[in-house]
């Protein structure tokens, strides 16, 4: 089996770098803010991971030039391309900033990418003991509008439970839409031009 290769992708701040040391099991960068794309790849459990770290997208005109370049080569260090793409959203209020930066990134890749998408909720230990699916209930409608683009598929992460690391990994193996991505993303452009 492949080892797969996630792109993370989200809003400055959102965790995207702690998810993917969280993943790695390692700190592969030590810079408070992702200027340009980072990969690392690491032995997790029986399999090796690598994790493409990009630049925090942002709801402004910058993003159209300057970020979507830097999230292309993201991608393309992915090679032969990427198995998923974990749009990370921590847990907590979210502003109208950030649910049209998620909007715009969905916009960018168009609908066959979002195929293979997963919102990646970060800082699951603010959940306590409630259960998420409580939590979703309680959700602005854009952002579920954004968990039903994505397919429906979301997952719980918390940095300090290793159990969320494996779940992760778990469910993309179980995933049938998982084990055809790299053929589709290697055949067509993931961002629109």
């Amino acid at each position: 089996m492949d080892e797969p290769r996630i792109v993370l992708l989200g809003k400055q701040g959102a965790g995207k770098s702690a998810s993917g040391n969280t993943l790695l099991h390692h700190s592969f960068h030590s810079e408070q803010v992702t200027r340009t794309c980072l990969m690392a790849m690491s032995a997790v459990d029986t399999q090796t991971i690598k994790v493409i770290d990009t630049p925090g997208w942002c709801d402004s005109s910058r993003f159209k030039t300057d970020i979507k370049q830097k999230i292309i080569k993201c991608i393309s260090m992915s090679s032969p391309g990427p198995h998923v793409f974990l749009i990370v959203l921590p847990i907590g209020r979210f502003t109208s900033e950030e649910i049209n930066t998620v909007m715009n990134i969905l916009q960018e890749f168009g609908d066959e990418v979002t195929k293979y998408m997963i919102v990646l909720f970060t800082k699951g230990d603010a959940l306590e003991e409630r259960p998420i699916e409580d939590y979703l209930k309680e959700l602005h409608s854009d952002l579920k509008k954004i968990i039903q683009i994505c397919g429906g598929r979301y997952h719980v992460f918390n940095n300090r439970d290793k159990k969320s690391i494996k779940s992760l990994l778990f469910r993309r193996r179980s995933m049938k839409w998982w084990r055809g991505m790299r053929e589709n993303v290697t055949q067509q452009p993931c961002i629109k031009e």
